[in-house]
């Protein structure tokens, strides 16, 4: 009997705690935010609104952070003490407290809604849905903050922003050391065949250009010509006139049927390596000139 008393006062104790963690939140809210976070590649938006002790009221937009695409755009702006209650009186009429209920346990995923609000007596509600939730209550609740944001999204989508495409968000460092190797390649789909040409220099007394055109297919040709040193020179001159490696680690791709996927390499004997493909209509303007500087290069051989 002992036993069952302790077992009914642990289960009460726990029934407590889990009543307390749904209570409808008590104080004012004092930080908020709602994310939406999109397929791989295609960035996340996130609204927040912050109120400090002294009053000043904050509302921060974020579109379009970490996407492949587009450059990331931030707006903050000043609101007033209004503006946190009507959005308390949102969170409090779709009982933010009850949608805890409907949300699922944080697993990382490409697709995600999370909602986290904080009130000034301590309550903290963190949600999070793989997608637009299937709950009713929970997707209305959703739609309204999104409306309630909406104005000070709106002015963001027509604002004309310069498009990434698969631009790198880092700049590679120079390479330190001399090129050992340099190629472009041009890959069609559907059994087309696959053409490039590269330069191997990792040793410089049997330096070599290779070509070879439609690569992977019965029409295939391969043919090498010995370079002497000089132009393996001419060539780490002129990647450095143009910062090639400025391109490395570009990569976008439309996933376009029939398309080509086009590719620059590079490799210094420090190591360093520099990557660049895509297949696009539209390129990163930066790889495409340096692309177009390396077939160039190479025409020479190509022509014989």
């Amino acid at each position: 009997m002992k036993r069952l008393e302790k077992v009914g006062a642990c289960v009460a104790l726990l029934m407590g705690c889990w009543v307390s963690m749904l209570a409808a939140p008590k104080g004012s809210l004092v930080e908020f935010s709602y994310t939406c976070s999109r397929s791989s590649g295609m960035g996340s938006d996130t609204y927040k609104l912050i109120a400090d002790q002294t009053g000043n009221v904050e509302v921060a937009i974020t579109i379009d952070h970490e996407s492949v695409r587009f450059e990331e755009q931030t707006q903050l702006y000043r609101v007033n003490q209004e503006v946190v209650k009507r959005l308390q009186d949102i969170l409090a009429r779709n009982k933010i407290d009850k949608l805890v209920k409907t949300a699922k346990s944080y697993l990382p995923s490409p697709e995600a809604l999370t909602i986290s609000a904080t009130y000034s007596k301590g309550a903290v509600y963190n949600l999070h849905w793989d997608g637009m939730p299937e709950d009713k209550m929970a997707s209305a609740a959703v739609r309204e903050i999104v409306t309630f944001f909406a104005p000070w999204r709106e002015p963001m989508t027509h604002v004309e922003r310069r498009v990434i495409r698969g631009k790198p968000r880092e700049t590679p460092a120079a390479p330190k050391g001399r090129l050992t190797y340099c190629s472009f390649s041009d890959s069609r789909s559907a059994g087309m065949g696959k053409d490039y040409c590269e330069l191997i220099a990792d040793n410089l007394d049997s330096a070599k250009v290779v070509v070879v055109t439609m690569a992977l297919t019965d029409d295939s040709t391969q043919k090498e010509y010995a370079i002497d040193k000089q132009t393996v020179d001419q060539m780490e001159q002129m990647l450095a006139s143009i910062e090639a490696w400025k391109v490395g680690g570009y990569n976008y791709d439309e996933k376009m049927p029939g398309g080509t996927i086009y590719r620059v390499y590079m490799e210094y004997a420090d190591g360093s390596k520099y990557n660049a493909t895509w297949c696009t209509h539209e390129p990163w303007e930066d790889a495409q000139a340096v692309y177009n500087a390396v077939v160039r290069f190479f025409q020479k051989w190509r022509k014989q």
